[in-house]
């Protein structure tokens, strides 16, 4: 067993010394080959080969490196994977016991008689022989160490790798590995100088402008050159020449409308040629609004094709946009940084949107580039508001103090801009001769919905049943349509009407009788006075033979002016008295016999402003201004006897009203009389009812 052992061992040294001859061979190998590519890369650096040159150092450099893996590395390896016999082992046993005196050629021998046992020897000695050797040597026999191997292989490694990182490290060395690789091109000696171009290849649109700049990176040239050519021209033409006074250089085109191609030169070195694009970019062509007013306004839809919208509150907007080219992206921007999208198809675009405020809006697109429509024009939105309805009682258009009418006939004038919804009529007791008032009550009043329209109404105040002192306040209340923002009303100014006890009633009356009398008196004293001034004014133009002079004009004039204004004031005599007698017919206050009587008044009054006595007066001023002295004359007589006539009629005018006062005492009376027999009806009625309040009853007991 030790026997084989000891084989074991002396073939392991045998195989680590070939392993260790293989890598001396390789390093070797590879340190010639590489000294010779760096000397190459140096020289391929110093002389710049053409293409023809560098194949053929190339090609030797191939042969070089076959040649000397077959010289150097490729015995060692026949070598390594040779089979090691018997004769090599006892060699390297000879070897291994030369470095050892006790065992000498001992292990070698015993080995050699181990494999050559016959009949010529005694196999007991020899067994004992070779046991007797082979407890001699121990595992410590084959541990043979060799440092100069060990060192040679590190220093060539170490050579190795330097040679190997200098062409990796140095710049031009690398440069020529480059070269020397692609050995079939050709490579042009770097410039002196190279030009850095900004912004090199771009795309810009139209319209727009671009700054082009260039740097110098080495040797600065004395001068050189811009070189362009627009898409239309067919050469490359000179734009513009720079001297060399700094560092960097700019040129700048505005408004460029043309795509173009560029490049620097100083006639031997060259930058790159640079193309800029020029793009279009989006932009509206056609905007189309259509404007839908809420359903409620009865208003059709409506283009504008302008973009600024003014419209009502809730109103519905379709835009309708057609584009340049096809877009990719679109959205309604708004000034209150709301933000809708549009439907896209191509170049058309469709979006909506509803009126809420006024604002200002614009159209952003984009392309497909992504380039975005520029200074997008701002359109406005002007939100108008349904304004609210008006409303005005016109008749009676005041208080009304009642008679025995059931029915008041109402004109009520109502508007709105788009339309009316409902119209009420509201009323309420707000004091009553009996007690806490508690009634109030709403009508409605029928309109026909247009936006402007006069409302005739009868109030019907017979289930009011109004009694004396009772006052009610009314008024008129309007909605419009608005269905957006929510109906909005008007109301209109508040009346009373109410029914005044006859005591008040009756001594109002009585005033209003004083009235009267003291205006026919009044009327009947310059009636007097008008009477001298035309008999004095007569009586000097009957002294004047040739015309009248310019003051006795103007008191012809001031004459005619008087006595116009005293029929005037007749009739408005007149009427006072119509309206004193209509009052009084409401109440029952006069008989049959004594409204007649305020009838005729009314009639002797009303004729003392006739058209005959207009037509005297308008003769009597165009003869004054003729100067014509006998027409003066003749018409001043006729305005006398008119005079005459208008006088006596106001006294007997007066004197039939002051009989018809009388006549009207005793219809008062009676009134009185029948007033207090309904008085005392109704109190007794009153006083029937049970569980009345004691403030109550005292008061009606008081009013007994």
């Amino acid at each position: 067993m030790k026997e084989n052992f000891v084989i074991k061992q002396i073939r392991a040294i045998i195989k680590k010394e070939r392993l260790s001859l293989l890598a001396l061979a390789s390093l070797s190998f590879l340190i010639t080959l590489l000294s010779v590519a760096l000397l190459i890369l140096l020289l391929e650096t110093i002389f710049r080969f053409y293409s023809q040159t560098r194949t053929f150092i190339f090609i030797a450099f191939w042969i070089l490196f076959i040649a000397l893996f077959t010289k150097q590395v490729l015995p060692k390896l026949l070598i390594l994977l040779k089979k090691i016999d018997g004769k090599e082992i006892i060699n390297k046993a000879l070897e291994l016991g030369k470095n050892n005196p006790e065992i000498k050629d001992e292990l070698a021998n015993a080995i050699e008689l181990s494999e050559n046992t016959g009949e010529n020897y005694s196999s007991e000695l020899i067994e004992a022989y070779i046991n007797n050797v082979l407890q001699k040597v121990d595992e410590k026999f084959f541990k043979i160490k060799n440092p100069f191997v060990t060192k040679k292989i590190v220093l060539n490694i170490v050579l190795l790798v330097l040679l190997f990182t200098l062409p990796i490290t140095i710049k031009p060395l690398r440069n020529a590995t480059f070269r020397v690789w692609n050995y079939n091109k050709e490579f042009k000696l770097p410039p002196e100088f190279t030009f850095e171009v900004t912004p090199g290849n771009t795309t810009i649109a139209k319209g727009d402008s671009i700054l082009i700049s260039v740097s110098i990176n080495g040797k600065q040239p004395e001068e050189f050159y811009l070189y362009g050519k627009k898409q239309n021209e067919a050469d490359f033409s000179v734009w513009r020449k720079f001297g060399i006074t700094k560092s960097k250089y700019f040129y700048r085109l505005d408004k460029t409308e043309i795509p173009f191609e560029y490049f620097f030169t100083d006639g031997k070195v060259f930058s790159d040629t640079f193309a800029v694009d020029v793009i279009t970019p989006p932009y509206v062509r056609k905007l189309e609004a259509k404007i839908i007013p809420p359903r409620y306004t009865k208003e059709k839809p409506y283009l504008s094709d302008d973009g600024n919208i003014s419209a009502l509150q809730g109103t519905r907007v379709k835009l309708k946009v057609v584009a340049n080219k096809p877009i990719a992206e679109a959205r309604v921007i708004f000034s209150c940084k709301k933000k809708i999208p549009f439907n896209i198809n191509g170049k058309e675009l469709t979006a909506s949107f509803i009126v809420r405020h006024s604002c200002n809006y614009k159209i952003s697109l984009y392309d497909s580039t992504g380039y975005v429509n520029r200074y997008p024009v701002n359109y406005f939105i002007k939100a108008e508001e349904d304004e609210f309805p008006t409303i005005k009682i016109l008749t009676p258009g005041k208080d009304i103090e009642l008679g025995n009418e059931d029915v008041i006939p109402l004109v009520i004038k109502i508007s709105d801009d788009y339309g009316i919804s409902k119209l009420l009529l509201h009323y309420k007791l707000i004091s009553s001769g009996f007690g806490k008032p508690t009634k109030s009550g709403v009508l409605s009043i029928k309109t026909n919905g247009d936006n402007e329209q006069t409302v005739l109404y009868d109030w019907n105040l017979h289930p009011l049943k109004i009694e004396v002192n009772d006052v009610y306040e009314y008024y008129a209340e309007v909605f419009d349509n608005d269905k957006i923002n929510g109906r909005k009303k008007a109301v209109s100014k508040k009346f009373k009407i109410y029914l005044p006890p006859l005591e008040k009633f009756l001594a109002n009356a009585e005033k209003e009788n004083k009235a009267r009398i003291k205006e026919f008196e009044k009327t009947l004293r310059e009636a007097e006075n008008l009477k001298k001034e035309m008999q004095k004014l007569s009586y000097d133009l009957m002294r004047n033979k040739v015309k009248p002079s310019w003051q006795e004009k103007q008191k012809l004039k001031n004459v005619v002016n008087k006595f116009e204004k005293l029929a005037k004031q007749a009739e408005e005599l007149s009427k006072k008295l119509a309206t004193q007698g209509k009052k009084l017919e409401k109440r029952n206050l006069l008989s049959p016999e004594t409204i007649k009587k305020y009838e005729e008044l009314q009639k002797l009054l009303s004729q003392l402003n006739d058209e005959t006595l207009k037509r005297l007066f308008k003769k009597m001023s165009q003869s004054i201004d003729k100067d014509n002295l006998k027409n003066i004359r003749k018409e001043l007589e006729n305005l006398k006897k008119n005079e005459e006539a208008f006088r006596k009629s106001i006294e007997r005018t007066m004197k039939l009203f002051k009989r018809l006062l009388a006549e009207q005492k005793t219809d008062e009376l009676l009134k009185r009389i029948d007033e207090i027999q309904k008085e005392q009806n109704r109190i007794s009625k009153e006083l029937q009812k049970k569980n009345l309040p004691s403030k109550k009853l005292n008061e009606l007991t008081l009013r007994i």
